[in-house]
């Protein structure tokens, strides 16, 4: 009989506590998305090197003539986030960073996409 009272009790008071809790969690604003960047601010440019040696900006495939042509030429004050494979080895890696340091006009920094390592 105690343990039953006690297994009661227990889940009144959660019962009681998330009733009471409703009213706080209503109230709560909703999550709002980021506003997109105004005509002076520009987001990062995002590359990737994959596997088999291509360059991705931004998605989309890219040569590594037309790639060079747009590190020199068009300038980004935010800078590029560099991706590479995780098939390649870390010397590819390191070639390849200082490649992009190389020819870009604006910095160059080597990042990953967040998960599990």
């Amino acid at each position: 009989m105690t343990f039953r009272l006690l297994a009661l009790t227990g889940l009144n008071l959660i019962a009681l506590t998330a009733v009471a809790a409703l009213p706080v969690v209503l109230r709560q604003p909703e999550p709002r998305h980021r506003a997109t960047a105004s005509q002076g601010l520009q987001p990062h440019w995002f590359l990737v090197r994959a596997a088999s040696g291509s360059w991705y900006l931004d998605g989309a495939a890219i040569s590594e003539v037309a790639l060079v042509a747009q590190l020199r030429g068009a300038t980004n004050p935010q800078g590029v986030r560099f991706l590479p494979s995780d098939a390649r080895s870390s010397r590819q890696v390191s070639s390849d960073l200082a490649w992009l340091r190389r020819h870009s006009r604006q910095p160059v920094w080597i990042d990953r996409l967040p998960g599990p390592l």
